[in-house]
């Protein structure tokens, strides 16, 4: 819970004051890691022509101010009920997740059953099938190249940075040959993306008898594809 200082006006001592309040954002693409994962994301289409849509009026605050005062009894009364009846949804294998539909199901619940289950069919749409963000989809592609014929068949233990960086940029199907604005991932921008993984290249000899270059054990990234990859190794 992030908070700020503010000084009272009776005696100007500081006090904090809590920010946290929820957030809708609107992007084209995905938003930082951290944020989407934080988030309920709900995928949005191109409006078609035909559809008729019902324009955002400067007055909408106005004109329901029956309904916010009538939210805002309800919040004052609900609160104590909040906290000893905690609602968790059913588990997707994904604790933040599970954080961040904690306090919806368990408004819905305090309203009625009938919202209690709208929550619960909502949670289920939206908590399967998700996009995996961009560092899970490097993740993913690099265990996918890991496991490739040639690589397997080769019995490579490590592998240079640009090797791993070419292979990825190679597939026009993904985003990596265009994901650095525009250009093609490099080693410096995967290593970044690896770092909070804490996975790390480092100068290797990667084949017997040629120069050592920078790069990576796939041991290395064993441990990660487990914790994040539903237990897959290399």
């Amino acid at each position: 819970m992030s908070l700020i200082l503010r000084s009272r006006l009776e005696d100007f001592k500081p006090e904090g004051h809590s920010t946290w309040t929820p957030m809708a954002l609107a992007c084209i693409g995905n938003l930082p890691d951290t944020i989407m994962d934080r988030s309920l994301v709900i995928n949005m289409k191109r409006k078609l022509t035909s559809k008729i849509i019902v324009d955002i009026k400067p007055t909408m605050l106005k004109d329901n101010k029956v309904w916010r005062s009538m939210i805002a009894r309800w919040c004052l009364d609900s609160r104590a009920l909040v906290k000893p009846n905690l609602v968790k949804p059913k588990d997707t294998g994904n604790d933040r997740n599970t954080d961040n539909w904690v306090p919806l199901l368990t408004v819905a619940s305090l309203i009625s059953p009938e919202w209690k289950k709208k929550g619960e069919k909502a949670h289920s749409v939206l908590s399967t099938g998700d996009e995996p963000t961009d560092s899970i989809q490097l993740l993913i592609d690099i265990l996918e190249h890991f496991n490739s014929h040639v690589f397997t068949r080769k019995n490579v233990s490590r592998i240079s940075s640009q090797d791993l960086v070419s292979a990825l940029n190679a597939d026009k199907d993904k985003i990596w040959f265009q994901c650095n604005y525009g250009r093609p991932l490099t080693a410096p921008l995967l290593a970044r993306m690896l770092k909070p993984y804490g996975i790390a290249p480092k100068a290797t000899r990667i084949t017997r008898g040629q120069p050592v270059k920078r790069g990576y054990e796939v041991s290395d990234f064993q441990e990660t594809f487990a914790s994040y990859l539903d237990g897959v190794t290399v």
